[in-house]
Order: C-alpha cells, then sequence, then structure tokens
C-alpha cells in the first residue's frame, strides 16, 4: 500500500502543480497483524479550512488479538502524515495507538 499526498493549492488555482509525494506502508506490525489497512483520511466539513501547513491525519481500526481469539477491537491507530512541498524529502509519516 501506498499513502499519497496532492498539491491541492495549485490544483485548486489551476497552477503548476508539484509531484505527488507517497510513502509505502509496509508496516508496523505488531504480533505479524498488518496496522495500516484501511486507512481513512481526514477530510473537511463545512467551509472553514484547516490551517495553512496543517498535517493530515488518518485513522484505521486495529485488527482484534489473534491469540485471544477476539472478533473485535479496542484499538484505533492515528497515522500523522506531514508534506513539505519545498522540502519533499522531510516528508514524515508516523502512527500513534489509542485506546
Amino acid at each position: 500500500m501506498v499513502v499519497c499526498a496532492l498539491d491541492r493549492t495549485n490544483m485548486l488555482s489551476n497552477g503548476t502543480q508539484n509531484p505527488m509525494q507517497c510513502v509505502p506502508v509496509t508496516g508496523p506490525l505488531d504480533n505479524a497483524k498488518y496496522l495500516g489497512h484501511s486507512l481513512i483520511p481526514a477530510d473537511v466539513d463545512g467551509i472553514t479550512p484547516p490551517p495553512p501547513g496543517r498535517d493530515e491525519f488518518m485513522v484505521s481500526i486495529q485488527n482484534p488479538s489473534i491469540t485471544a481469539n477476539a472478533t473485535t477491537s479496542g484499538t484505533i491507530n492515528l497515522w500523522d502524515f506531514h508534506v513539505n512541498w519545498t522540502s519533499p524529502a522531510s516528508l514524515i509519516y508516523t502512527r500513534t495507538t489509542l485506546r
């Protein structure tokens, strides 16, 4: 799986777009469970846009524990995706677990 950011500002103004910034999601793994499945990106509801430079946040529900024979999970993974269009090498993609 790959997570990508598109240059929204230049897309809306019909300007010259920066190349997409993408990062492969190959993990992380926790007890052989893949935690990056079904990422749901944040979106804007309403007319107030987020502040310039705001990170993008995504969530996923963690798979239930295989060893506990569980069918549900109470863990949500929060992914922080920071894009810097002037310095693409500074792209940051990190995960935090919420319970």
